[in-house]
């Protein structure tokens, strides 16, 4: 059964709706509906980075950078942001808040929006006792026209049930590896699931020591996105007997790093200087007329040498992790 407004503002106290640092505060008198309780979209959004394929049966590594498929937008006052047609945007509630043990509560986007086309909320809305965070928004724009966002509106709602009985064991109690206990709704932590896990040992997953991700998270966990997904596929080349020592896995890793940054500084000097080569080849041609076929696969041939050497110009080395960032 649903609480309404009455029940709701007897509860607020252990509710605790907390609002973002510098944001208006939770007002009851605004926010508290007949039977629901609006919560407002808050400034930090994620978006989704187009990479490779998102496997599920993986997931060795991803607790040093769980978030570098996504990429990190925060509002500045006044600013607003986009979602295209068909584009998932990842945002959370702009209010924290807790649910009491002897509750549960149950999120929905409003009336309003999805007349426009945007899906606030797609799945995920159940809220367990014991729960406190930011509740992740799964916004999807299925309208055909770009809609824009601005932190603040009032963008979803909760409805609030009373529990038969107080829950034995609540949400964020360790046996119940809880994953999303003080959520701030960023994006998803799926394989943490101890039920993903089991399946993770049914493939035969490669699955690193937890004291070797530690590790290495302290040392390479802030790099780049790249680094971090170049260590992964490095470490997916090795034996489970490589891995049980993370130094050793770092200095092999800084080692590869080092080769790849030489090769690829070998390859922009070349590249930049294909056009000189390109030049003189197509004078020669131009001097040996009649024209004939072989002058246009010369001069396509410099032509091509010249796009190379323009790619090259403007391709940087990027970041590494070789033995120089490895000792800093």
């Amino acid at each position: 059964m649903y609480l309404c407004d009455t029940h709701i503002r007897e509860l607020l106290d252990d509710l605790a709706f907390l609002a973002e640092e510098g944001a208006k505060e939770f007002d009851p008198t605004e926010q508290v509906q007949p039977a629901s309780v609006d919560l407002r979209l808050s400034s930090v959004f994620w978006k989704p980075i187009k990479r490779n394929l998102l496997d599920l049966r993986r997931s060795k590594l991803l607790e040093i950078q769980p978030r570098r498929y996504y990429k990190q937008i925060v509002l500045k006052n006044g600013e607003t942001i986009d979602i295209a047609p068909g584009e998932l945007l990842l945002g959370r509630t702009l209010e924290e808040f807790t649910i009491p043990n002897g509750y549960a509560a149950e999120l929905v986007g409003r009336s309003s929006f999805a007349r426009l086309g945007l899906m606030v909320t797609v799945t995920g809305g159940f809220i367990n006792p014991g729960w406190r965070g930011r509740m992740p928004l799964q916004m999807v724009n299925f309208s055909p026209n770009s809609i824009r966002l601005i932190s603040g509106i009032p963008i979803c709602q909760i409805r609030i049930v009373r529990l038969t009985d107080k829950a034995e064991r609540t949400y964020g109690l360790l046996e119940l590896n809880s994953k999303y206990m003080n959520d701030d709704g960023g994006p998803s932590y799926w394989w943490r699931d101890k039920r993903i896990k089991e399946l993770h040992k049914v493939l035969a997953e490669k699955d690193v020591a937890v004291s070797v991700q530690e590790r290495l998270g302290q040392v390479i966990g802030k790099t780049e996105p790249e680094i971090v997904e170049r260590l992964e596929k490095f470490v997916g080349s090795l034996r489970i007997e490589e891995l049980q020592n993370a130094d050793t896995t770092l200095d092999n890793f800084a080692k590869s790093e080092d080769r790849r940054r030489t090769f690829r500084q070998w390859f922009i000097h070349v590249g930049r200087a294909l056009f000189t080569a390109g030049i003189p080849i197509s004078l020669w041609a131009w001097n040996k007329l009649p024209i004939q076929w072989w002058h246009y696969m010369i001069w396509s041939g410099s032509l091509a040498l010249f796009f190379i050497s323009g790619y090259a110009y403007w391709t940087e080395v990027g970041e590494h992790f070789g033995a120089k960032e490895r000792h800093r």
